[in-house]
């Protein structure tokens, strides 16, 4: 199973569906994802 981290920005256009702005590579990471083959990490920043 792929493991992988994703910025604002691809998050953005793969939830609105603009897969088109997307790299292959990050298209492949959130295919991959949605279709339970691996996990798509969204880093938060905490408070310090």
């Amino acid at each position: 199973m792929s493991v992988f981290v994703t910025d604002t920005h691809p998050l953005l256009w793969f939830t609105l569906n603009k897969r088109g702005e997307l790299s292959k590579p990050a298209l492949r990471a959130f295919t991959a994802a949605e279709t339970g083959q691996g996990y798509v990490y969204i880093p938060a920043v905490g408070r310090g």
